[in-house]
């Protein structure tokens, strides 16, 4: 899972920037403008996409690394270990937010090469990603694992994920709509 979160976010950041920048593409007009509205809406874009991919392989990932504890024969193998139950959640917790944050910098670093490459002086936009996507995924990974702890089953898990996150939307519509009309 984390080779397949690495190998998207590297088509979604790197190539799509590499592609998007080429100062062989801009003929006419200032080449610094043209590529740094080149780089803002690869960034914006790659904002919004990777938002729905860490959505995504938050439950996935927290469903593999507390899985488990849906089954009563791993749950009391994994439990009879010499490790308390804190340092399970911990190791866990933090095997989680490595997934994605590992990938999530080393395209950062493989970003700022393509813009050095291309001769991008306004790579701001790159840290913002980075810094976004961070938090994005530390909030969805603990929303993720919060509801994996509080359920027993994965298809509750799962559930409760989708409508847990989705719950301040519909209730943000609601009061919307109760307030205009």
């Amino acid at each position: 899972m984390w080779v397949l979160y690495l190998i998207i976010l590297f088509f979604m950041l790197p190539v799509s920037l590499y592609r998007n920048t080429n100062p062989d593409l801009f003929r006419s007009g200032n080449l610094a403008e043209a590529q740094l509205e080149s780089v803002v809406q690869c960034v914006n874009f790659n904002i919004h996409g990777n938002m729905l991919i860490i959505f995504v392989m938050a439950v996935i990932f927290v469903l593999l690394i507390f899985g488990y504890l849906y089954n009563a024969k791993s749950c009391n193998m994994i439990h009879a270990l010499p490790v308390s139950r804190k340092e399970l959640f911990a190791t866990g917790y933090l095997n989680g937010l490595l997934f994605f944050v590992g990938p999530q910098v080393l395209m950062f670093l493989v970003s700022l090469i393509v813009c050095i490459i291309n001769r991008v002086t306004s790579v701001e936009y790159l840290l913002h990603w980075l810094i976004i996507s961070m938090v994005v995924s530390f909030l969805f990974l603990s929303s993720a694992v919060f509801f994996c702890m509080l359920s027993g089953n994965v298809i509750a898990a799962l559930v409760y994920y989708v409508v847990g996150n989705f719950l301040y939307i519909a209730i943000r519509f609601l009061i919307c709509a109760v307030i205009s009309s």
